[in-house]
């Protein structure tokens, strides 16, 4: 036998089984922090998909609206309208997707809206107006 003495043996195997154990600690952490990335993953894949879910439902039930369905961003550019919008303003989807339709009304009209945007934005479920719509033709139109 080697010179070890069974002292030096023992602190040999204690060095391996160290060694194994911070091994499989370091693959168990790995394996763990996986398993949370895959279920934060399949978790984001669901919300996507019902978000998408959700978007359908809602062009679903825009285009068969008899309204005229407008949705602007915070801009006030169109990102959505059905086809009775387009009829209803005289203006094809793609005209009217990225179009800022406050520059269609008149000033009194504009004030209005944007007071009842204002207040709709602080809360108000109750905040409407009407206000008057220039079409391209120059024809006016009231919503």
């Amino acid at each position: 036998m080697d010179d070890l003495s069974g002292l030096d043996l023992l602190e040999a195997a204690g060095r391996h089984d160290a060694d194994l154990a911070v091994s499989s600690f370091q693959e168990w952490m790995t394996l763990g922090q996986e398993t949370e990335v895959d279920r934060r993953t399949a978790q984001l894949r669901r919300a996507k998909h019902e978000v998408k879910l959700q978007e359908q439902r809602f062009r679903t039930l825009a285009q068969a609206s008899p309204l005229g369905i407008l949705y602007a961003d915070e801009t006030g550019s169109f990102a959505y309208c059905n086809a009775n919008a387009e009829a209803l303003l005289g203006r094809s989807s793609e005209d009217l997707i990225d179009h800022r339709w406050l520059e269609d009304l008149d000033s009194p009209g504009r004030q209005q809206l944007e007071a009842s945007i204002r207040k709709a934005a602080s809360g108000d479920s109750d905040a409407m107006c009407e206000y008057e719509l220039l079409r391209p033709d120059g024809s006016t139109v009231w919503i």
